[in-house]
């Protein structure tokens, strides 16, 4: 343990789309819909390249300019998130493995915090429904912050909250915006993988692990690792 640059750590952040739950296609299809309205096609290559993991309004000044009004950037994103979550709502769950390893969490006294780009009604909605929201004693979301993922200003003020340095955190991440936020805060960071990635392998680098699930063997030998 005395070897591990991480072996202080005590404290756990999650990202929540794609690393808690199982969700993206939701996303996807909701700006399918979204898009159809706007007379713009929203492929599977666009959102999977320029999309997804970042902000609503990010996204939105793109496709439609970086001078539309804000006030409409706002009302789009509302309905978006709206589709969203009436698309998802009746698949919700956890990703497999997960309640188990936050039961371990739990019984083993570490705080979590949740650090998402999402907005904070789809985390809210999502924790709700899923019963976990006290599990959590902090959430993030990109409008607590100045500058969502790729910065890691999410990450950062989530170990605040949990009172820790990010360097005393773990943080469970899947997206390269969000990978290369977690790397950026001096976290230690494990990958659950996701196609998203397969083109991108310097986005791995410095990763305590990269797993498929929250059940993968290598998920048990890195949280050994830093004396979990």
């Amino acid at each position: 343990m005395a070897s591990s640059p991480h072996s202080t750590v005590s404290a756990v952040i999650f990202d929540v789309d794609g690393t808690m739950i199982d969700n993206h296609r939701f996303h996807f299809d909701a700006w399918v819909i979204l898009g159809k309205g706007l007379g713009i096609e929203i492929t599977p290559e666009l959102y999977a390249t320029t999309m997804n993991s970042r902000t609503n309004a990010d996204i939105l000044r793109d496709l439609l300019g970086s001078q539309t009004p804000l006030e409409q950037i706002n009302e789009l994103e509302l309905k978006k998130e709206a589709l969203y979550r009436d698309l998802y709502a009746p698949h919700l769950a956890l990703r497999e493995g997960l309640l188990e390893l936050l039961d371990q969490f739990a019984a083993a006294g570490i705080p979590l915090a949740a650090a998402s780009n999402a907005p904070r009604e789809n985390v809210d909605f999502a924790f709700e429904k899923l019963g976990i929201q006290d599990r959590f004693l902090a959430t993030v979301t990109y409008k607590d912050v100045l500058k969502g993922k790729p910065d890691p200003e999410m990450f950062l003020l989530a170990a605040k909250k949990l009172e820790r340095r990010a360097e005393e955190c773990l943080i469970f991440e899947d997206s390269p915006s969000g990978i290369r936020a977690a790397r950026s805060s001096g976290a230690a960071f494990i990958i659950i993988d996701n196609p998203a990635l397969k083109d991108l392998p310097d986005v791995h680098a410095g990763a305590l692990a990269i797993v498929d699930g929250y059940r993968d063997a290598k998920l048990f030998t890195a949280l050994r690792h830093i004396g979990f």
